[in-house]
């Protein structure tokens, strides 16, 4: 019986080290450093350097919606949401 546990404990103990290892790290780095910039052409094509792209599923997002979200998103943020189905 004890045998079993330890080994259980063995094994749990090993799958919490590994899940750790696979957890992402904040760097701490300043987001607006030169090392974060996107490469060239990773911006949407025909946008600015600020962009982003919304991919939808399906035709049936209304155009008013559509809109609506990229004018909302250019007022908060100063950057062009491109939006592709």
């Amino acid at each position: 019986m004890k045998r079993r546990l330890m080994k259980t404990t063995a094994f749990l103990a090993g799958a919490v080290l590994v899940l750790t290892g696979c957890g992402g790290t904040d760097s701490g780095a300043d987001p607006e450093s030169p090392d974060d910039t996107p490469a060239e052409g990773d911006a949407a094509e025909g946008s600015g350097d600020d962009a982003l792209t919304l991919w939808l599923m399906g035709g049936d997002t209304p155009d008013e919606l559509r809109d609506y979200l990229k004018d909302t998103f250019k007022e908060e943020t100063g950057a062009d949401l491109v939006i592709e189905e």
